[in-house]
């Protein structure tokens, strides 16, 4: 897996992933099935989908260059907690402002914080699909 973290690929599917789990445990929440350890992890897919599709909205893509969301497959799974470890690595050095240096980006932090509790999740999903 060599994926550009500022690429349209890498973009999506850690978009399609986060928003594959937060459905899920959308489902569980409506259902009355979401326990207090997975409410973090909501709140982080959340996090990590609104900043991946601002980044993606910054790529200046045309509609027809886009793809619209696809369930992740087992090996998206797989891919997608080394990619947001990527990411967030690269987030955690720089947690400023592209447009108002000196000053944190709380977007950025929030993107952080919610790659740090999705991923951990994620890969405890992924050892028992290997299994």
């Amino acid at each position: 897996m060599d994926y550009d973290l500022n690429s349209y690929d890498a973009l999506s599917l850690i978009y399609d992933v986060a928003y594959d789990l937060s459905q899920s445990l959308e489902r569980d929440c409506i259902n009355n099935e979401l326990k207090d350890d997975q409410i973090a992890v909501l709140a982080g897919s959340y996090a990590a989908i609104d900043w991946v599709v601002n980044r993606i909205a910054e790529l200046g893509l045309e509609g027809d260059e886009c793809e619209p969301y696809h369930a992740p497959t087992v090996q998206n799974l797989i891919d997608a907690p080394k990619l947001m470890n990527a990411l967030a690595d690269a987030l955690s050095q720089n947690l400023f402002s592209t447009h108002c240096p000196g000053t944190v980006d709380y977007r950025k932090v929030q993107a952080l914080a919610g790659l740090r509790a999705v991923v951990p999740y994620i890969e405890s999903i992924t050892r028992i699909l290997e299994d």
